[in-house]
């Protein structure tokens, strides 16, 4: 693996078509992530891997816009080609090998710290951030609706609405 590569990819800030009090980048949420996981369910080691290198091509491929390539079919065909040619350009097996029903839970994180990311925003008075913690909430109860009940996920879920809305 290219570490100097992979170090530089969670420099990457994020949110930048956004409006934010403080920053973000790779690296930070990339370890959110990971903590997530450790808090609702036991991953696999494979699983941690994707949580810790999903987002580090961006270094390479720059950072799109997830509404950009959600509605553009288009704009993900070619982010996702470009993300494989990064990832072997840093040398990184993307054959991720995670066990069955790890990649919704690891969507479920990845969605989860978005919105703990959101909610610190609002708690610290950006209310302009607000419409994207809605957005995550609404992948979140997808998310919590397919699959097996999964309580830490839940009560998480529950404490950042209680944080954004009150009780």
């Amino acid at each position: 693996m290219r570490y100097d590569l992979i170090r530089k990819g969670g420099n990457v800030k994020r949110f930048h078509c956004h409006n934010t009090i403080r920053e973000n980048t790779v690296a930070a949420h990339s370890w959110g992530v990971a903590t997530i996981l450790l808090h609702i369910c036991d991953p696999s080691p494979n699983l941690m891997r994707l949580a810790l290198y999903h987002d580090v091509f961006e270094h390479l491929t720059g950072d799109v816009p997830y509404t950009s390539k959600r509605d553009n079919p288009e704009v993900k065909t070619a982010m996702d080609l470009a993300e494989e040619r990064a990832a072997k350009v840093m040398e990184i097996d993307t054959t991720w090998n995670i066990l069955p029903g790890e990649e919704e839970l690891f969507k479920l994180a990845d969605m989860l710290d978005f919105m703990v990311f959101c909610t610190e925003e609002i708690e610290m008075g950006n209310n302009g951030i607000e419409d994207l913690w809605q957005n995550g909430q609404r992948v979140v109860i997808s998310i919590l609706s397919k699959i097996e009940k999964n309580q830490a996920a839940f009560d998480l879920y529950l404490s950042l609405k209680e944080r954004v809305y009150g009780k």
